[in-house]
């Protein structure tokens, strides 16, 4: 999948609402990722800043997103944080950080989202310290929703925040 940062700016002000049925979802599953993230630490992709309200407090985060449009919609989020979290706008596939600077690298939905997700782990892992640790959390496919009965379909589909804009209930 081909993106870039213009990409990314032209939706900042929408992913917050795309985005709101994740969030719900995944909020349990971040709380406790993310209570195993220490030291210094990498956020890649911090997008507006949706996570950060699953951070535990007092961490020390240098966060990294290539479109400025989404940094600048995490300000907020960022200043409400009991830490630190210093942003930064760099491409994850070729950042400007010195070997072995983090203890912890963190990713949320990024990897799908990157040209050569190769080129960003091997980055990654040069800006890991050596004894350091990664911390992921993907995307869930769902697979072959035809083997799904409409009531799992819809439950998903309402999870996901997409049912009930304007009446809509799919599929029909």
């Amino acid at each position: 999948m081909k993106t870039n940062n213009k990409s990314y700016d032209g939706v900042a002000k929408f992913f917050d609402f795309f985005r709101a049925g994740d969030m719900r979802r995944w909020g349990p599953d971040q709380r406790a990722l993310f209570k195993n993230l220490k030291g210094r630490v990498l956020y890649i992709g911090i997008g507006t800043g949706q996570e950060i309200v699953n951070f535990p407090p007092g961490l020390d985060v240098t966060a990294v997103d290539m479109s400025y449009a989404m940094l600048e919609r995490s300000h907020a989020r960022v200043q409400n944080y009991r830490g630190k979290i210093h942003r930064c706008q760099m491409d994850a596939q070729a950042t400007a950080f010195q070997d072995n600077t983090f203890d912890t690298i963190l990713t949320v939905c990024v990897l799908c989202s990157v040209n050569q997700p190769a080129i960003c782990l091997k980055e990654l892992k040069r800006v890991l310290k050596p004894d350091g640790e990664d911390q992921w959390c993907q995307l869930e496919p769902i697979g072959d929703y035809h083997k799904l009965d409409r009531e799992k379909v819809l439950h998903l589909i309402r999870e996901a925040g997409i049912a009930g804009m304007g009446g809509a209930g799919f599929p029909t």
